[in-house]
């Protein structure tokens, strides 16, 4: 009798500790981010037809949950575990006609779901590379696709130019959003509460605005979003271009959501003679052991020094960062198999007087 008793308490305190595991490895999930389904479009943001249904093929092959990004979302905002350990959203940015001409169809065989953001800017004047809005509501009455906000002229945000004036600036990047908004919904009759930050490039002041407005911001760094992600700045895993590859796509399909939240020394951008560059990136667990075995690398996949303080691990280099976008990429082994923790955190770097954009952004604050 004992020994019945005894093993009915081991199988409680088994199925307890599965179930717990199970649901840890269910607040994860993973937001793909596509551009152009061609081969007659940019490379560097483009996928073809054949490698675009390939992905399609190894997601169901190896048995992924694919959802719409708000129920997704939805979840992990009221910390409600998902459905299945191995769940992903497929999204796309700018409204290109390749989505529409050519991924849709796919899409439609497929019967997935999927995430549009638009720049309303071109689709308004009908620009023969974007879809008409014609198009846009036809497919969005099919149920399949969500239409999120990814802001009227696809500016540069936290352009140094543009914030130098603070007050000009909030105003632009207001107007931007809201005027985006609103011909989505004057078009479509509905629009989503999703906003993607054109170039993926944002800073606080830029990500409290966006959550002000009432949005969820979208971001282009990589990683697996959780419970513990920062839901004005959620990261993508770009899957076009030279990340299209499925062997290395795989590898971050499989990735958790990195248990601990992050915080840096300096805002984005940073300018190059900043005395704050390098920047600092902070990860705070709730203990040690899960920042134990954490790599961190930079953008080109060099090493980064670290080391654990408490319950913080400190992420930073000994080499200023220069012009341009940079990012830091923090990696754990979980304990399931061939599944990684990985979080990421992106950094613009400039200087105000050779801005990207700075004849464009001096006409816009003009005006």
């Amino acid at each position: 009798m004992l020994k019945v008793q005894l093993l009915c308490l081991y199988l409680i305190v088994l199925s307890a500790h599965a179930n717990a595991n199970n649901s840890f490895i269910n607040n994860s999930a993973v937001i793909l981010q596509y551009h152009h389904v061609s081969e007659h479009t940019p490379a560097s943001t483009s996928i073809s037809p054949d490698d675009f249904k390939a992905h399609l093929d190894w997601i169901k092959e190896h048995d992924f949950d694919v959802l719409s990004l708000p129920d997704i979302i939805e979840n992990l905002k009221t910390k409600k575990p998902l459905n299945s350990s191995k769940t992903l959203a497929i999204t796309f940015d700018d409204a290109n006609r390749s989505v529409c001409d050519i991924a849709w169809p796919i899409l439609k065989e497929y019967k997935l779901p999927f995430t549009l953001f638009i720049s309303t800017e071109g689709v308004e004047k009908n620009f023969r590379s974007q879809c008409s809005w014609s198009q846009l509501k036809e497919i969005y009455q099919s149920g399949l696709m969500t239409l999120g906000n990814h802001s009227h002229q696809h500016l540069n945000m936290v352009s140094g130019e543009l914030l130098q004036n603070k007050t000009k600036w909030e105003r632009l990047v207001k107007n931007e959003i809201v005027k985006a908004q609103g011909l989505i919904e004057s078009n479509i009759g509905e629009a989503s509460d999703l906003f993607a930050y054109p170039y993926g490039e944002y800073n606080s002041e830029l990500s409290k605005i966006v959550t002000d407005l009432g949005f969820i911001g979208i971001g282009q760094h990589s990683g697996a979003v959780g419970f513990e992600s920062d839901f004005s700045a959620l990261p993508r895993f770009p899957a076009s271009g030279a990340f299209a590859n499925l062997e290395t796509l795989s590898v971050k399909l499989y990735s958790l959501a990195f248990p601990a939240k992050l915080s840096f020394n300096v805002e984005n951008p940073i300018e190059l003679n900043s005395n704050k560059n390098p920047p600092t990136l902070t990860l705070h667990a709730t203990n040690k052991n899960i920042l134990m075995g954490t790599n961190c690398f930079n953008g080109r996949g060099e090493r980064l020094p670290s080391s654990i303080e408490n319950d913080r691990l400190i992420v930073s280099t000994d080499k200023a960062l220069h012009t341009g976008r940079h990012r830091y990429t923090c990696t754990k082994k979980s304990d399931q198999p061939n599944r990684f923790y990985w979080i990421s955190h992106q950094w613009l770097v400039e200087k105000h007087s050779a801005n990207w954009f700075s004849t464009i952004y001096k006409n816009l604050l003009e005006k």
